[in-house]
C-alpha cells in the first residue's frame, strides 16, 4: 500500500542498489522513476556502468534471501535461465593462507553460479513490470534543491541542454563512481567525508567452457592473494554451462589483459590446478580487465544536517573491494533498511535521511571490516589502519587459529563461511568453538596440508 502523501521518488542508477531501492520505494510512493545512463536491452550484456560486471559473481545467502523476498521466485527464475548452485565446501578446492582445506563434505552453503549481466536482466524484468516503476534513460547532472531540501534531479537533454525531474525523494544508487558529494556541495549542503583503504587491486577475467576434467567431485578452484603471494584466481561455474576464470592481484600486481600475460599470471598463482583446468578449456570471449577495487566509505552518517529528500545507497555510500563478493548483498540490505526507515518515520520524509544513514552505517561495519581487514595485511595498502588494541589483536589471533582449525574441521569450516554469507560472526565465539581453538593451541598443532602442488584429495590420502 502506498503511504499517504508520498508521490514521486527518483532513483539514480539501475544496478542492484538501484533495482532493490526502487522496488522498496514502490511500496511507499505512487511513482518511482529509475534514471539510467546506460542503454538497457533485453539481453544479458555487460554494461559500461558496472566495471565489475565482466568478473566473477555470485550473491551471498543474505542477498539471495532478500532478493527472493522482494521479487518472489527470483532465484528460481534465474535457475530457469541457467543459473546453478554448488556446495561451496564439498565441491571446492580452496587454497587458503593456511594451505588446503581438507574439511570437505556436504553442507548447507550453496554457491550461486551465474553471470552478473544475467542476474541484472532478471531483476530488471521483475522491477520494470511493476506498475508504479518507470525507466528514464539519461545522465543526472545535478540535484534540484529548494527550501533546504532536495526536490529533484537535473538531467542532460538532447536539445535544450538539460531538463528536470521533480521528486519528493532522491536516492543515489550510482555506484562507486558517484559524484553526489559534488552535487550536494553545489546545492549548498554539507559534504560527507571519506575513508579510503586501497590495496591497489585489479581483475582480468574471461568466460570458458571446461571439459570433464575436474577431479574427485570438485567443480571449482580458488586461491586468494595473500601477503607474499599477491596473485590469486578463481575458476568458477556460471550459468548455461559456462565457467569464468577471474584473476585478481593486489599491491599493484595487476593481471594483464593480453593472452600471454594472462596465462603467465595464472601460472604464477600458488596452486597449479587452476592453470591445468584452464589450459584444457575452450575460450568463449575476450579478456576484460578492471582496477576499480579501492575500499571507500562516504560517511553520510556523520553529516550534522543531512539534506531532507536525499539518501545514498550501495556502493555510492560504501564501496568495498569486490574481491570479497559482498557488494550486491550489502546493497540489498541497504534497500530493505531504507524501506523499514520509511515505515518507522510514518511517511515523514524529514526524519528519513538521518535515521537511514545511521542504520546503514551499522549494516556496513561488517563488510567494511572484512574487506579492509584482509587488504590491510598487505604492506603496500594505503589507508588508515585501526589502532592495534589488545582486544583487536587477541580477536585477530583467535580468528586466525580458528581458520587453521577450519582446514580440518567441517563444522568450523561451514560456520566460518556462513558468517561471511550472513554478516554475523557470533557463532564463531560460542563456547564449543572457543574450546576447539584452545585444544588446537594446547596441542601445538599447525595446518598439515600446505603443499600447493598436492590438492586436498591427494594431501589427505
Amino acid at each position: 500500500m502506498v503511504s499517504t502523501g508520498l508521490n514521486h521518488a527518483v532513483v539514480i542508477g539501475s544496478s542492484f542498489a538501484g533495482i532493490t531501492a526502487a522496488r522498496v520505494l514502490s511500496d511507499h510512493f505512487a511513482r518511482v522513476t529509475v534514471v539510467e545512463r546506460d542503454e538497457l536491452t533485453d539481453e544479458s550484456a555487460v554494461r559500461r556502468g558496472v566495471p565489475q560486471g565482466s568478473h566473477v559473481h555470485g550473491i551471498l545467502k543474505l542477498g539471495r534471501e532478500i532478493l527472493d523476498d522482494l521479487f518472489p521466485g527470483f532465484v528460481e527464475e534465474t535457475q530457469r535461465e541457467g543459473a546453478v548452485f554448488i556446495d561451496q565446501i564439498a565441491n571446492g578446492a580452496g587454497w587458503t593462507p593456511h594451505g588446503w582445506s581438507i574439511a570437505r563434505g556436504p553442507t548447507s552453503l550453496k554457491g550461486y553460479g551465474v553471470r552478473r549481466p544475467l542476474l541484472e536482466l532478471v531483476a530488471r524484468r521483475r522491477l520494470f513490470a511493476l506498475p508504479r516503476v518507470e525507466l528514464v534513460q539519461g545522465r543526472v547532472q545535478g540535484l534540484r534543491a529548494a527550501g533546504g531540501r532536495v526536490c529533484g534531479v537535473v538531467l542532460d537533454g538532447a536539445d535544450d541542454g538539460s531538463r528536470t525531474l521533480d521528486a519528493d525523494f532522491v536516492v543515489d544508487a550510482s555506484g562507486r563512481g558517484s559524484v553526489a558529494p559534488g552535487w550536494l556541495e553545489e546545492a549548498g549542503f554539507e559534504v560527507p567525508t571519506d575513508t579510503v583503504v586501497n590495496a591497489f587491486g585489479g581483475y582480468a577475467s574471461r568466460l570458458i567452457r571446461v571439459p570433464d576434467v575436474w577431479p574427485d567431485g570438485v567443480r571449482f578452484a580458488a586461491a586468494l592473494p595473500a601477503p607474499g603471494a599477491t596473485k590469486g584466481a578463481i575458476v568458477y561455474p556460471q550459468d548455461n554451462g559456462l565457467y569464468i576464470v577471474s584473476l585478481f592481484g593486489l599491491s599493484r600486481d595487476y593481471p594483464p589483459g593480453n593472452e600471454e600475460g594472462f596465462d603467465a599470471f595464472l601460472r604464477g598463482c600458488r596452486i597449479p590446478l587452476m592453470h591445468t583446468i584452464v589450459s584444457q578449456s575452450e575460450k568463449v570471449n575476450a579478456i576484460r580487465t578492471s582496477r576499480s577495487t579501492a575500499n571507500r566509505w562516504r560517511h553520510y552518517e556523520k553529516l550534522a544536517d543531512p539534506p531532507v529528500g536525499f539518501v545514498a545507497v550501495g556502493d555510492a555510500a560504501l564501496a568495498a573491494n569486490p574481491m570479497y563478493g559482498q557488494g550486491i548483498s550489502t546493497a540489498c540490505l541497504g534497500a530493505v533498511t531504507l524501506g523499514q526507515t520509511i515505515v518507522d518515520a510514518d511517511g515523514d520524509l524529514a526524519k528519513v535521511p538521518r535515521d537511514f544513514f545511521a542504520r546503514q552505517a551499522t549494516n556496513n561495519v561488517f563488510p567494511w571490516e572484512l574487506a579492509i581487514g584482509y587488504d590491510l595485511r598487505f604492506p603496500d595498502t594505503v589507508g588508515q589502519r585501526p589502532p592495534p588494541t589488545p582486544e583487536l589483536l587477541e580477536r585477530g589471533r583467535y580468528l586466525d587459529t580458528l581458520s587453521q582449525v577450519a582446514t580440518e574441521d567441517l563444522e568450523v569450516s561451514e560456520a566460518l563461511l556462513l558468517s561471511t554469507h550472513i554478516y554475523d560472526r557470533s557463532r564463531l565465539f560460542e563456547p564449543d568453538f572457543v574450546a576447539k581453538v584452545e585444544a588446537w593451541r594446547a596441542a601445538g598443532r599447525r595446518p598439515r596440508f600446505t603443499d600447493p602442488t598436492r590438492p586436498p584429495w591427494e594431501a589427505a590420502a
